[in-house]
C-alpha cells in the first residue's frame, strides 16, 4: 500500500516538474526521495513496534493460559492423591484394628495357658506356693502398613527360672 502511494506521488511530482521547467528539478527530486524514505522508515518502525507489542501481548496471554492449566492440573493431582491417601489411611486403620484384636486374643489365650501352667507347677511343687511369676509375655508388633495376613506374629514366653524361651507362632 505504501509503495503504491509513493509511486503515485512520484508520478505527480514528475508531471509537475515536467510542466514547469526549473533549475532545481534534481534537487526537488532528491528532496522528495529523502522525504519518502523518512516516511517509509517511520511507517516501517511503527509497524514493527505494533507487531512486537502484539507478539508480547499474545505471549502474555498464552503464558497466563499455561499457568492456569498448570494450576488446574496441580489441583487435580493434589485432590486425587489426597483421596488415595485417605483410602489408604482407612485400610491401614482397619488392618491395625484387626491386628490389635488378634494380638489381644492371643495374649489372653497365652495368659490363660501361663496361669494354668503356673498352677500345675505350684500344685506339683513340694516346696509350697510360688511367690513370683514364672512366665513373662513378650509380644512382637508388626510395622505399620505390613501385610498382616502374610506375616507371622511371634509371641515368646520366657520361663524366668530357667531362662528358656518357648516360642509359639500364630
Amino acid at each position: 500500500r505504501h509503495k503504491a502511494e509513493r509511486a503515485m506521488r512520484k508520478k505527480q511530482l514528475k508531471r509537475r516538474l515536467s510542466q514547469t521547467p526549473t533549475k532545481n528539478a534534481d534537487a526537488e527530486l532528491a528532496e522528495f526521495k529523502s522525504s519518502e524514505d523518512r516516511k517509509y522508515n517511520m511507517i516501517k518502525s511503527r509497524l514493527e513496534e505494533a507487531y512486537k507489542s502484539s507478539l508480547l501481548r499474545q505471549i502474555d496471554v498464552e503464558m497466563e493460559e499455561l499457568r492456569d492449566q498448570q494450576q488446574f492440573k496441580k489441583q487435580a493431582i493434589i485432590t486425587n492423591e489426597t483421596k488415595k491417601l485417605r483410602e489408604l489411611d482407612g485400610k491401614h486403620a482397619a488392618e491395625l484394628q484387626d491386628f490389635k484384636s488378634q494380638v489381644a486374643a492371643s495374649k489372653a489365650k497365652l495368659d490363660q495357658e501361663c496361669t494354668a501352667e503356673r498352677r500345675r507347677i505350684e500344685s506339683s511343687s513340694t516346696l509350697g506356693t510360688c511367690k513370683y511369676t514364672f512366665f513373662k509375655l513378650d509380644v512382637v508388633l508388626v510395622p505399620y502398613g505390613a501385610n498382616l495376613n502374610a506375616s507371622l506374629v511371634g509371641i515368646a514366653i520366657t520361663n524366668r527360672n530357667s531362662h528358656q524361651k518357648l516360642n509359639r507362632r500364630e
